[in-house]
């Protein structure tokens, strides 16, 4: 606080401002050491945010330890030796030979020595220093990348996990389907190979606006197609199919299609001209045929 001071000797007054600057250095001081521990806290925090750079630092900073142990144990060495020499030269107040035969200009040689050698180290610890930057950086940029993949990873993890619901999906919608057709259609219709009383191998021919199809109890299949949209061209291929077989080894039990009554009347003309013993039901167009 301000003091108020007068000189009746002088007739003047004076303020004094002894305790107000107190307070101020005090202040400064105080905010000065506040600043220096925050520093300290934040350089901590980021270290231990940051195990690799900590140990790329402690790796440097063992580094430059053994340097200065080096040195120190060169210091102590010198120290011994100039010691050693002080005492020989405080005991018998001569110089050493070893002193005597320096020239002034090997000296002078020597301490260049010296200078070049502590020029040197320093050049070390600037690239140690730039080594360190370099290696920080490429630190950032492999942690910037590998977040980028992460990020990449995760995005195509939700491709993936979409396109899967999206089959699943399908195969749920396909099911669904077959079985709408099951329920319109009925289920399909499952026909048993079976030989005739006489011995005769039964060939199931289904009939519709695609043409003729055999099915034969082995498994084969062959059919006798329109070509455009002309039913006698597969009329006259299937009567030349029938001249290869024998009406003594097979018959014929044909399923007709609404789309295949076209067909019919040439079916029952043909199995009369070569004698074929034959068999016919109607189906419905969609209906699904296992023959087996």
């Amino acid at each position: 606080m301000a003091r108020y001071s007068s000189n009746k000797n002088n007739g003047d007054s004076s303020i004094d401002l002894f305790s107000f600057q107190d307070i101020i250095s005090c202040v400064t001081g105080i905010m000065l050491c506040v600043t220096l521990l925050l520093v300290i806290n934040l350089i901590n925090s980021e270290l231990a945010s940051d195990p690799t750079k900590q140990q790329n630092i402690e790796k440097i900073r063992k580094k430059d330890l053994d340097a200065v142990k080096n040195l120190q144990r060169q210091l102590k060495v010198l120290q011994l030796e100039v010691g050693q020499l002080d005492k020989i030269i405080d005991e018998n107040d001569i110089i050493p030979d070893s002193i005597k035969s320096l020239t002034p200009q090997e000296v002078e040689r020597r301490l260049t020595e010296i200078e070049l050698e502590h020029a040197e180290q320093m050049k070390i610890e600037k690239i140690l220093d730039k080594k360190l930057n370099s290696y920080q950086i490429i630190d950032n940029e492999l942690s910037k990348k590998l977040e980028i993949a992460s990020k990449g990873e995760k995005e195509l993890n939700k491709k993936l996990v979409k396109s899967t619901n999206m089959l699943l999906k399908k195969k749920k919608d396909i099911g669904n389907a077959n079985i709408k057709l099951e329920k319109v259609y009925g289920s399909p219709l499952e026909i048993k190979a079976e030989k005739s009383s006489d011995g005769k191998e039964a060939i199931l021919t289904i009939v519709s606006k695609k043409g003729i199809t055999l099915l034969f109890s082995n498994g084969d299949k062959k059919d006798f197609k329109p070509k455009w949209g002309i039913i006698d061209f597969a009329q006259k291929e299937f009567a030349q199919y029938l001249k290869t077989l024998k009406n003594s080894d097979v018959y014929f039990y044909y399923l007709i299609r609404p789309s295949g009554v076209n067909y019919y009347d040439f079916l029952r003309g043909i199995m009369t001209d070569f004698s074929f013993k034959y068999g016919a039901e109607p189906i419905e167009e969609r209906k699904k045929v296992i023959y087996k």
